[in-house]
């Protein structure tokens, strides 16, 4: 008996309204104090205190009691055979349940990266892949999916001056071998597999940079990721600065212009159009020691120690950075949104009848 006395008492506290308010304070309190910390604490467990463990506690017991009141209603409006205006209450708790439950896997197993890849180059999603990556406290490395992702084309929109209007990339999936998904990604319109989203960000120029020998034979090739479009503005020169040329002893700064003319020997940038794609280059060696500078282009190169001549290669790629969010909760979230809208529906419904009646 005092043990069922006990398993009822509890039952009662969870689902008590005391409870509710007491988590749904401290839930306002914890969101409040992790805006704060999150625009002036450089402490990155405190930044990140939406994702922390006692966070996440008090919105578990929050949704138990949600979960043990929304049963409690829905038992009473069976025995009853409750109308349709107690059935819509019942429903509205029901979709406050799956979006509390959605908010919660959201909270714990969402996961947001940049992801960037270049034409005809294949990349698994893995987390090794992502220049920047943020999981939540229950992601597991092993919910990465592993499907490769691949840039197919990417096609800039060009107004009448020749600057970038805007871009879209045709990027795909694949996984075994096989295209399971494609879709030009352009500012507003992600490809969405499975849980994921890719929202482009950003996106710029990857030339090819050779090194030959003092014969002409082409002994080193790279491609550089440079800086993003500067989209709606003048044409403007593409950079990368400091970037090693791995397996030489070369590190290099590049001003690359897609399209550009000289005047007094200085390279003006004409368009953002692939038209008459030159570069200025600086080179150094491991101890930061300028070796060589100035304009390269496929046909014309810099000359480098040892007789070696580096230059641009006969092909420019293009590559874009992809703003990737994997939420496993937000389709019960939408669920629940929906499913709550129509118990309100239903909860004033019958209101609207008796009016109606009334009138």
């Amino acid at each position: 008996m005092a043990k069922n006395y006990y398993l009822k008492s509890l039952f009662y506290f969870l689902k008590s309204k005391q409870l509710a308010l007491v988590t749904i304070f401290l839930l306002t309190v914890l969101s409040v104090l992790g805006m704060i910390v999150s625009r002036d604490s450089a402490d990155v467990a405190l930044r990140r205190v939406f994702a922390s463990w006692w966070f996440i506690v008090t919105a578990f017991v929050f949704l138990l009691n949600l979960f043990l009141c929304t049963v409690s209603q829905l038992r009473s409006s069976v025995v009853r055979r409750a109308g349709l205006h107690t059935w819509g209450k019942t429903v509205f708790h029901v979709g406050l349940v799956l979006v509390a439950v959605g908010g919660f896997v959201s909270t714990g197993f969402k996961m947001t990266g940049y992801f960037m890849v270049a034409e005809g180059e294949i990349r698994p999603e893995v987390h090794t892949n992502y220049r920047k990556i943020e999981e939540g406290p229950l992601f597991s490395e092993k919910m990465h999916q592993g499907f490769v992702v691949t840039l197919l084309k990417q096609s800039p929109v060009y107004d009448r001056q020749g600057r970038v209007n805007y871009i879209r990339s045709k990027v795909a999936i694949i996984e075994e071998g096989k295209t399971v998904a494609a879709h030009w990604v352009e500012k507003g319109s992600p490809l969405i597999y499975k849980n994921y989203r890719f929202f482009y960000y950003l996106a710029g120029f990857a030339p090819m940079v050779t090194i030959r020998d003092s014969n002409g034979k082409i002994i080193y090739q790279t491609f550089l990721l440079l800086n993003t479009y500067q989209e709606g503005e003048k044409p403007a020169a593409y950079l990368v600065t400091g970037q090693p040329l791995y397996e030489t002893p070369f590190t290099v700064d590049l001003q690359f212009f897609p399209d550009a003319r000289q005047k007094n020997g200085n390279l003006i940038g004409v368009s953002d159009r692939l038209l008459n794609p030159v570069a200025y280059i600086t080179v150094y060696d491991r101890t930061k020691k300028k070796l060589a500078e100035g304009i390269i282009s496929d046909k014309q190169g810099v000359l480098l120690p040892g007789k070696q001549t580096i230059a641009l290669g006969s092909e420019v790629r293009r590559w874009v950075g992809l703003e990737v969010v994997n939420d496993p909760g937000a389709r019960i979230l939408f669920a629940g949104f929906w499913v709550s809208l129509f118990g309100l529906i239903m909860f004033f419904l019958k209101g609207l009848q008796l009016r109606i009646k009334e009138a």
